[in-house]
């Protein structure tokens, strides 16, 4: 007979495991504990967004305005976010010197049908530009503000990343 020896073979990477070396930016994953080589290392499964997308839009229906706000991938309120306060403002007319954008705040469930903010032909609303733009997206307890889209703050626990 003759004899047949294998080299013993071990595990030099994460993906040797499946896993990886770590989670992208942004994102968490299940740590694992694995030998590569001689030595103990933390490799990654599972790996996930570590906040939540929401969008916050505005509508228009027969001149009103209205605001709405949802989970970016199931147009629900599915992390129970709670409520929020939009901030809105506009750009008085150069041409309407008597004239004023009224400062707007409004508090809206996300999740719920559009929440209704103001009739666009009302007189403080008429002479301003942009006055449907949202300024800013605060939590109900008002302590985290998203000044600009794509900002991350935490809403009742979670983080939640605004687009706007």
């Amino acid at each position: 007979g003759t004899l047949v020896c294998y080299a013993k073979q071990e595990a030099k990477t994460c993906a040797d495991y499946g896993y990886v070396a770590s989670c992208p930016t942004g994102q968490t994953g299940t740590a694992h504990s694995v030998k590569l080589g001689s030595t103990t290392s933390t490799c990654y499964s599972d790996c996930k967004a570590s906040y939540f997308e929401y969008t916050v839009v505005t509508l228009t229906n027969s001149n009103n305005l209205y605001v709405k706000c949802y989970e970016s991938s199931t147009s629900t309120d599915s992390q129970n976010i709670g409520s929020l306060t939009i901030s809105f403002s506009g750009t008085p007319n150069p041409n309407c010197t008597s004239c004023h954008c009224p400062s707007k705040d409004a508090t809206i469930q996300c999740g719920k049908d559009g929440t209704y903010i103001i009739n666009l032909s009302d007189v403080n609303a008429k002479n301003c530009y942009n006055w449907s733009d949202i300024d800013s997206v605060s939590c109900d307890d008002g302590k985290q503000v998203a000044n600009s889209s794509g900002d991350i703050i935490t809403c009742n626990g979670k983080k939640i990343k605004f687009w706007f």
